[in-house]
């Protein structure tokens, strides 16, 4: 870099630094241009409301606002704006537009635990925990039934909550985390309506049914621990004969009893952890689609909407969280060779394992889907293909009605070995339906 443009850098910065000590020694502090007395502060005894809720929201949204010297911002309101009382006024009104916001995402649909669960994403722990005590209060604001329905597990974090108390000895880092928590907040979409879609009630399980289900679960639960592939092989193949007889028999009872209407179509939301959001999002969409239902992802939030018919669903969620535990045994098992130790931690090669895994995987699904469906049509005398394209059309029209125009989503690999490798696990991976079966009926 040229000698002058190092000086002028410098002579930047001096000055910089040089106009904060002269807004500090004036007792005003610049925001975007907007200097806090000319608001009225240096001219009041205490803080305006909606002055404070300006700088609250300055400093929580500094970047979109493009505010200049946010830290000198955040700084100005942990000290309680220079006045007496401040720190209590500043904690008063942070946490009232703290419990607004989380109000009204439960109002459009978002739950207690998901609030927390993005906060704790986006922010950190601390970031969560300032927030309990105003989503505690946010309750008031609810539906009597959800109310009733939230309050013990809000409750139960509160034991680990943060209160914004100028007295304590993180009463800074807690204005800092709250602060970024309410930028958070303000910025989160309404859900989409989830539950049924099209229909008013979903034919109940049986008691029998309810036993098969719990029965899959333990086989799943069994083959993922086992550490011998035979027995996991054999685990996984009794839990997809129990699961593609279950499905197959349901759609030829409900589409009996439904009497020509509409078949029952349901969303859900599906949570992922980090990290490689996008890959799991992936490997959830490519299971959904093998199964008959849709997936549609919220990557900067983490988590997946998916539409289908509930007992397709259910199968859905099962498959793919007993695909995910392969996985990651799967890459975690590479720790161990010596060969592949230091290469497998790296976030590309990891990334591109995932993104391969679900490439082979909905290859895979796809082939056993196909597969399966052509002899089960066979042996149902030809009634279950019509069955099966109602219910097709109606999840897309259901897809259509939540979502409108969607984007596809892609992932980019970097790592051509970590691909290769994914899709090696992929190949040893038990899928669900890769059995032709006979239907009941």
């Amino acid at each position: 870099m040229p000698p002058t443009s190092v000086k002028n850098k410098e002579r930047r910065r001096l000055n910089k630094a040089r106009r904060r000590k002269q807004q500090r020694s004036a007792g005003r502090k610049g925001v975007g241009g907007r200097n806090f007395d000319e608001s009225g502060l240096g001219a009041c005894h205490c803080l305006d409301d909606e002055v404070l809720d300006d700088l609250i929201v300055s400093a929580a949204h500094a970047d979109c606002l493009e505010v200049d010297e946010p830290e000198a911002l955040v700084e100005f309101l942990c000290g309680g704006c220079d006045h007496p009382g401040g720190q209590k006024a500043v904690s008063r009104r942070l946490t009232s537009r703290m419990t607004r916001s989380q109000a009204l995402l439960l109002q459009n649909r978002w739950e207690p635990h998901e609030i927390q669960r993005v906060l704790r994403r986006k922010t950190g722990t601390t970031g969560a925990r300032v927030t309990v005590s105003a989503l505690r209060k946010a309750l008031d604001h609810c539906a009597p039934e959800d109310r009733e329905a939230w309050r013990q597990e809000v409750e139960d974090w509160l034991g680990d909550a943060r209160v914004l108390d100028p007295d304590t000895s993180h009463w800074s880092s807690d204005v800092e985390a709250a602060l970024r928590s309410l930028g958070v907040l303000e910025h989160l979409s309404p859900m989409p309506d989830s539950g049924l879609v099209g229909a008013k009630a979903r034919v109940a399980r049986s008691g029998e049914e309810e036993r098969l289900l719990a029965r899959v679960r333990g086989l799943l639960a069994k083959a993922e621990s086992s550490e011998f592939p035979d027995e996991a092989d054999a685990l996984m193949a009794k839990a997809q004969e129990l699961m593609a007889r279950h499905c197959l028999d349901r759609a030829l009872v409900e589409e009996g009893l439904a009497g020509g209407q509409r078949p029952l179509v349901e969303a859900r939301r599906c949570w992922l952890e980090d990290p490689y959001l996008d890959a799991k999002a992936i490997l959830l969409s490519v299971v959904a689609g093998a199964n008959r239902c849709r997936s549609v992802a919220c990557g900067d939030v983490g988590f997946s909407t998916l539409v289908g018919h509930p007992d397709d669903l259910d199968s859905v969620e099962l498959l793919f969280t007993s695909l995910l535990v392969q996985a990651t045994q799967r890459i975690n098992a590479l720790k161990t060779d010596p060969a592949m130790s230091q290469r497998s931690r790296r976030p590309s090669y990891r990334r591109s394992f995932f993104a391969g895994y679900a490439h082979r995987i909905g290859d895979r699904l796809r082939e056993a889907a196909d597969a399966a469906t052509a002899g089960a049509a066979e042996q149902a005398g030809g009634r279950l293909l019509p069955i099966l394209a109602r219910r097709s059309e109606a999840v897309d029209d259901a897809v259509d009605s939540l979502f409108g125009k969607l984007d596809r989503m892609s992932v980019t690999v970097s790592d051509r070995n970590g691909w290769v490798a994914g899709m090696a696990a992929a190949e040893m991976a038990e899928l669900v339906t890769h059995q032709e079966l006979p239907l009941v009926g």
